[in-house]
């Protein structure tokens, strides 16, 4: 059987350098694997309302056996092997050398942060007793290396491979090492992979050939990074702004101009609209806000109140409560280059019905026709950047 080959060796690498300043991240508990790539916003596409993709498990690649560790289930029942022997393909053959298997894999540890450790290895001649999610669907041939590792702070890891096969794919397993379908991915045609690791899970890192039987010879570098905030794709408060943890590596500030709570502006949704109760005017950045409101089903929200307009964009909500009737509510958002439509409702939903609108003016008049609360909308006909300004005059009943 061929033997393991590792050279490990721990190289510094210059930590992460940001010129912001460190500030909390938000309270919810991430991901524990996150894909660089697919977490936050674009810088100019604004914040995303769930904080990016999130990242869940990344995906799985092609479809392939996903029972579990060993791929010739069926085959072993009932087949009994000696001491220093396991059940392949029905066959009894010699346990695979230390770091060839999930019940033997090479125990890297905890990885540094700033530094880079480099294994080199060839699986061949080893027992094949697993199977990736993204090798081909009838291939069962390929042995694999398996490390194992975890973090004591939250990191963000560079995963490389290169060596002299051709077709090599790795897979990340959390916590469960034979189980296929325990979270992580599995990745191929790409030999670079950076995600992030969190204290408290175990990792488990599998290389096997994708079609061939041969792995050869290969080197799987894994690089650490310092984190600035440690909850990427999620939003935080400081002070009265809203603040992305944009991939980990960096915070990205949006003043909300109405007041923050739990990571979000108010007056971005209808479960935490702001309250208004004397005349005021609020002036912040769109990009703080997110856009779940499209007034294209409702047109009673138009001016015409036939046809509902288009609202792609942000939009801001404002709580009304205990208006008299005769009162005037003016709503001017006149000030700011942004399109708007503007209007009144009863009650604040997803899909909202209004008492009185206007979808080609950039002010609205609106006088209460009895008692009650109110509430109401300013929805940005597109996504917006730069600063918003709205202004909301009550006037004393009589007045």
């Amino acid at each position: 059987m061929a033997r393991l080959a590792f050279s490990y060796r721990w190289m510094l690498t210059a930590s992460l350098a940001l010129a912001l300043p460190l500030a909390a991240c938000g309270d919810d508990e991430p991901p524990k694997t996150i894909d660089r790539e697919d977490v936050g916003p674009d810088a100019d596409a604004g914040p995303d309302a769930d904080g990016g993709d999130p990242p869940d498990a990344e995906d799985a690649g092609d479809a392939g056996d996903t029972d579990g560790d060993d791929p010739n289930d069926e085959l072993c029942e009932g087949v009994s092997c000696e001491a220093g022997e396991i059940c392949v393909e029905g066959e009894c053959e010699p346990e695979p050398e230390e770091g060839f298997s999930c019940a033997a894999p090479f125990d890297v540890g905890s990885l540094e942060i700033g530094a880079t450790a480099e294994f080199s290895a060839n699986p061949d001649g080893q027992p094949n007793t697993l199977k990736t999610r993204c090798s081909l669907p009838d291939h069962d041939t390929s042995p694999e290396a398996v490390y194992a590792f975890e973090v004591d702070e939250p990191v963000r890891v560079i995963a490389n491979l290169s060596g002299s096969g051709t077709g090599l794919v790795m897979e990340l397993r959390e916590d469960a090492c034979s189980d296929a379908e325990a979270e992580g991915w599995c990745n191929e045609g790409v030999n670079t992979r950076t995600f992030f690791a969190y204290p408290g899970t175990e990792y488990y890192l599998i290389v096997e050939a994708r079609r061939d039987f041969s792995v050869g010879d290969f080197t799987l570098e894994l690089t650490t990074e310092e984190l600035i905030c440690d909850s990427p794709g999620a939003y935080s408060c400081d002070g009265d702004d809203r603040v992305l943890c944009f991939n980990g590596e960096e915070e990205r500030s949006f003043a909300c101009g109405t007041g923050c709570d739990d990571g979000s502006c108010l007056g971005d949704t209808c479960d935490n609209a702001l309250e208004v109760t004397a005349s005021a005017t609020f002036t912040g950045e769109f990009l703080a806000f997110t856009g779940e409101i499209n007034l294209e089903d409702s047109p009673s929200c138009s001016s015409t109140g036939t046809t509902g307009p288009i609202t792609s964009g942000q939009e801001l909500l404002f709580a009304l409560p205990g208006l008299s009737a005769g009162q005037v509510v003016t709503i001017d958002a006149s000030a700011d280059e942004a399109p708007a439509v503007i209007g009144i409702m009863s009650a604040c939903e997803s899909t909202p019905t209004c008492v009185a609108a206007t979808d080609t003016a950039e002010t609205l008049e609106f006088t209460v026709p009895a008692d009650g609360d109110y509430f109401a909308i300013v929805d940005s006909l597109t996504p917006r950047q730069g600063d918003y300004s709205v202004a909301i005059d009550i006037s004393e009943v009589g007045q």
